[in-house]
């Protein structure tokens, strides 16, 4: 956004590049409302949303432009946290490091400017493996920046071979087709997610040139679909990293520049058996009630083919249980499914 400050008046002009229609914020808030505002050159009306000024946008490209009125220039006006890049201008004057405080208020009069303009980046790296079908990895960035606000691109925003399914930023943000993650970023403290899955099962995961330093990975087992083994890297404790708190109660490990995780499959959980040795997945409708009742014993309630997501099934009945389901098995009148006997001229043969 450029923003051009004078004595009795202010104009600013903004670009934004849409994808679904959303509301957009504008520089302002209700005691100071920005005044002659146009779409792509088309007047617009300005309404309140989410506790400020705001426009209606379809997708596409678009450029909004608009002004405030004033008697003498305010000491600050409120812009939206997602503003990226921001180029400020007081009566002519450029300044390089605009201020923009906790509360959202960027300061106007000039004493309040940054003397510094020395241009700073540090960004720590954390990521969760979750064992799910498909793999899943949650890649956090902390982003530390100072000096003016600028266009910045972080190098292996995504791990190789994942494909990206949701980006969460403050800043404006969009991963490229590389796998690296562009900002538009100003001086503060900034926190970005990326969620992606990866596009195959994987055995190994590579870690990228690691150019902002060690990297700390955190693994999420998912005992209810098999167990597995870290190999290859070295744990770390996670109570003395600065990841997400709800990552600290799994497993971490330092990541280098180029190294591999391998994961070790152990086992994976068996399907269900029944007495005879046939696979159950899911419930199976006999015309005996012992039947349904032998089935409900040991069928998962979930859904899924491998087995339980809480507790294991139980383990076999024995006594009568046992002996009506023998005398069931044995007649074969009462094994007739429609969709698997129908057309045959008997029953299949036990």
């Amino acid at each position: 956004m450029h923003l051009d400050i004078s004595s009795d008046k202010g104009r600013f002009e903004q670009d934004w590049l849409i994808f679904a229609e959303s509301w957009v914020p504008l520089p302002g808030g209700e005691a100071l409302w920005p005044d002659s505002v146009t779409i792509d050159g088309k007047p617009t009306a300005v309404v309140l949303h989410d506790n400020g000024p705001s426009v209606r946008l379809s997708p596409g490209e678009h450029r909004i432009t608009g002004g405030f009125i004033w008697k003498q220039i305010p000491k600050m006006i409120p812009v939206p946290s997602s503003l990226g890049l921001l180029l400020l201008t007081i009566n002519g004057r450029t300044i390089p490091t605009p201020v923009i405080d906790g509360k959202g208020q960027l300061w106007l009069q000039e004493e309040h400017a940054e003397t510094f303009t020395k241009e700073e980046l540090d960004v720590q790296v954390y990521r969760l493996i979750t064992d799910t079908i498909p793999m899943q990895v949650t890649s956090f960035f902390r982003l530390d920046v100072s000096g003016k606000s600028r266009e910045i691109e972080i190098e292996d925003g995504l791990i190789q071979g994942s494909i990206p399914m949701m980006l969460e930023s403050p800043l404006p943000a969009r991963i490229t087709p590389n796998g690296r993650l562009k900002l538009q970023a100003r001086a503060g403290r900034w926190e970005i997610r990326i969620s992606a899955r990866l596009d195959g099962p994987r055995y190994e995961i590579k870690a990228g040139n690691c150019v902002y330093g060690d990297e700390i990975w955190s693994f999420e087992p998912r005992h209810d679909l098999r167990m597995v083994d870290i190999q290859n890297v070295p744990l770390i404790e996670p109570g003395q990293t600065e990841m997400p708190v709800k990552w600290r109660r799994f497993q971490a490990y330092l990541i280098k520049a180029d190294s591999t995780m391998v994961i070790r499959e152990i086992s994976r959980v068996p399907t269900p058996m029944s007495p005879d040795g046939m696979s159950v997945c899911g419930a199976i409708w006999r015309n005996s009630s012992d039947m349904k009742f032998w089935q409900n014993r040991i069928t998962s309630p979930s859904d899924l083919p491998l087995g339980s997501k809480s507790d294991p099934p139980e383990a076999p009945p024995s006594g009568i249980p046992v002996k009506a389901f023998a005398k069931t098995w044995s007649k074969a009148r009462d094994l007739k499914i429609p969709g698997v006997t129908e057309g045959w001229n008997r029953s299949p043969p036990l």
